[in-house]
């Protein structure tokens, strides 16, 4: 199995825990670390990406966002499985949820008798003329 086939497989199977019935919200972080395709830029190291620094150059900003998008182009896909993943969950939820509904009003309107009524409030006794 070729490297890109194995890890689609992996990422997959690392996102199950996020398709959980129990589990909890899902935070997407991007950490601001230092990437080879951003060269010249190492937010340990540094002065004017301190936390307390609030002038730039026009060739710093460029420097960070440049950063940024590649730190950012790394975690995409996995951002994006994320998402799929929480949507996934949340729709099974919500089907499971309706299917829960239409089987309660089900069961009401057995315990009333009223198994053959339809949307319209025809309760099966022949056509509309009758």
């Amino acid at each position: 199995m070729d490297d890109a086939a194995h890890n689609c497989i992996e990422g997959e199977e690392d996102d199950r825990h996020l398709k959980a019935a129990n589990a909890g919200i899902a935070v997407v972080y991007f950490p601001f670390l230092a990437n080879e395709k951003a060269p010249g830029v190492d937010p340990l190291k540094d002065e004017f990406m301190s936390t307390w620094n609030f002038v730039y150059t026009p060739a710093q900003i460029d420097s960070v966002v440049k950063l940024a998008r590649a730190n950012y182009q790394e975690g995409k896909e996995q951002t994006r499985r994320t998402i799929r993943a929480v949507w996934e969950r949340k729709r099974t939820q919500r089907l499971e949820r309706e299917q829960a509904e239409r089987d309660w009003v089900r069961r009401c309107r057995i315990r009333r008798g009223n198994v053959a009524m339809r949307r319209n409030g025809d309760v099966g006794h022949g056509d509309h003329f009758s």
